[in-house]
This record gives C-alpha cells, structure tokens and sequence, in this order.
C-alpha cells in the first residue's frame, strides 16, 4: 500500500505547486508534503553518509564505548539493587539512560571533536531528532535519577 501512495505522489510530484495553492483536495496536498518530505529525507540521509564516511571508525568507536559503559553501569545498578542501595542503584540506572541517548548521539559525538562542521552537527542532530524523538525524554529522566540520587545520599543518608 505505501509503495502505491509513493508511486502515486511521484506521479502528483509535478503538479504539487498546484495542490498546495488550490488547497481543495485534501488527498492530492497530503501526498505532495509526503513526497516532499520523503525527498528532504534522502538529501540529508544522503548528506549525512558523506560526512561520516571519513569518520566511520570513530563514529563505531564512540558507539562501542557507550555501549560497554552502559552494559557496566547496568550491571552496577542490578549490583546495587541486590545489596540493596537503592540510591546508588538510581544514580547507576540515571547513568544507563543517559549514556543511551550518547549511543545514538556517536556521530554529533565525533563532528564535535573531529570536524567541528556547523551543518554535520545539525544534521546528525535533526538525524537523532527524526529517528528517535524519545530519546531526550529518556536522557532527561536519566538526569533527574541521577540527581536524586545525589541528593538521597548527600542529605538523607541512603546508601
């Protein structure tokens, strides 16, 4: 069915100007922005592989580290919890979250510390952004485990 609607808007492709003046036909608008879109996606999909190509090993390397980071911190807050210091168990879990929005950060990661290209980092950015919204929600409860933690154990004591 998809491949249907995108064959159809590719064919509207030519008359999407007059779609989006007329605004009568609801159909024939949707498809145009459809069609829109999906090509402002490949240009920077496409944007996006030809400033990661020379930092691809980097960009593998930054993702690898997260993920063992995150696989320790893991096992540190499961650790915690079994000895049960639930503070330090929280602040350890904050850490996963957080250390799993910079695994999907690697390659803005990288652009700021190799390249420092203004238009890479926004691109991966809005790459983060459109492929996984949730994960500055994710990254933000993260941060509010770790600082209760903090404050568990700074002010009340818990282990």
């Amino acid at each position: 069915m998809l491949h249907v609607l995108i064959a159809y808007a590719d064919i509207l492709d030519s008359s999407c100007e007059n779609a989006a003046i007329e605004r009568k036909n609801f159909a024939k608008s949707a498809l145009c922005f459809f069609t829109q879109q999906r090509k402002k996606q490949s240009v920077n999909e496409q944007r996006l592989k030809q400033y990661r190509q020379p930092y691809k090993k980097e960009i593998l390397f930054v993702r690898a580290l997260a993920y063992v980071a995150t696989a320790a911190f893991f096992a540190a807050a499961a650790s915690d919890f079994a000895s049960q210091a639930s503070a330090s168990a929280l602040g350890n879990l904050g850490l996963v979250l957080i250390l799993m929005r910079s695994y999907f950060l690697a390659g803005y990661i990288v652009s700021m510390a190799k390249n420092g290209d203004p238009q890479w980092q926004s691109a991966e950015l809005e790459d983060v952004a459109r492929r996984y919204p949730w994960t500055g929600r994710v990254a933000n409860i993260g941060w509010m485990l770790l600082v209760a933690a903090v404050v568990l154990q700074l002010f009340f004591g818990y282990a």
